[in-house]
């Protein structure tokens, strides 16, 4: 049977992420803190047990100056000795049922791996958005370029005005609101980073991040071009001395380093609804702060 999460099974929920995720303690007081909630939250009952789950987190598609109501699919798990009953695919059915009956305009969602992209095209998603990504060592970077940039922290209220202005040029721009910000922000945290701003005279820039030591993920970038992506990249070095660093771009972004633009997230549309999308040219659609 499946049904909306309730007081009862979220032990069965954190023994779901403990297994398919390896969360520990920390990171599951965090989440259950502050982003779960139970009528976002779906899950397959076997004798009265949650044997799977599947999330649908609140997200808003901005296209077309109008914004559309949509949901973030992800924590889509099941419990190892329940796997190849197509629960999942079960779970999905029902999410799908439930966003086409109460007006939600598309599910979205980021495939873990390449392999899962098939997975979900067979279930009716396609591939609509894509990133650029960077991989570079820090030995390549030249950190004499940021001895101007004052780098600090910045909030998720300031972190999300910045990006809606940045990236409201996109055909289709995944939006988070500040809420939803607030709970990346501090999941970053929990990983090291977190959001930082950089600040060049009148000009500031932008950068979400987790920490790793050797390697630094960086999520996501946000420029004018005032303040250079390596100038940027050049700032995360001198501020954490990593080793490498591995950037996801919006597919428009300038850099002088070797990049790659590879599939990210892929999308579902209900009640007739499909926006218009751009192939060429810098405005196409963009997600990023995502989880798989």
């Amino acid at each position: 049977m499946i049904s909306f999460a309730d007081n009862s099974v979220e032990n069965d929920l954190k023994r779901l992420w403990r297994e398919c995720f390896g969360a520990d303690d920390k990171y599951l007081n965090m989440y259950f803190g502050t982003r779960y909630r139970h009528e976002n939250t779906l899950v397959y009952l076997v004798n009265q047990r949650a044997a799977a789950m599947l999330t649908m987190l609140p997200i808003c598609l901005a296209a077309n100056n109008k914004e559309y109501s949509a949901r973030y699919i992800f924590a889509v798990a099941t419990l190892s000795e329940y796997r190849g009953r197509g629960l999942s695919t079960q779970l999905l059915k029902f999410a799908d049922d439930y966003m086409s009956s109460n007006n939600i305009a598309a599910a979205v969602l980021a495939p873990a791996n390449a392999s899962l992209f098939g997975f979900y095209r067979q279930r009716g998603y396609s591939t609509l958005f894509n990133i650029k990504q960077v991989t570079v060592n820090c030995s390549e970077i030249n950190c004499g370029c940021c001895d101007d940039i004052l780098a600090g922290d910045i909030s998720a209220q300031q972190y999300a005005k910045l990006r809606d202005a940045s990236f409201a040029d996109a055909s289709i721009y995944a939006k988070w609101d500040v809420q939803q910000l607030e709970y990346i922000k501090t999941e970053l945290e929990l990983f090291g980073g977190g959001f930082f701003s950089f600040k060049k005279g009148a000009y500031i820039a932008c950068a979400a991040l987790e920490n790793n030591n050797e390697t630094v993920k960086i999520k996501e970038i946000i420029t004018d071009g005032k303040i250079t992506v390596e100038e940027i990249l050049a700032c995360i070095c001198k501020m954490f001395a990593p080793q490498k660093l591995v950037v996801n771009m919006r597919q428009s972004s300038g850099t002088i380093f070797s990049s790659e633009i590879l599939p990210y997230a892929m999308i579902k549309w209900y009640n007739n609804i499909e926006l218009p999308t751009v192939e060429n040219g810098e405005n196409k659609p963009y997600i990023s702060l995502v989880s798989d």
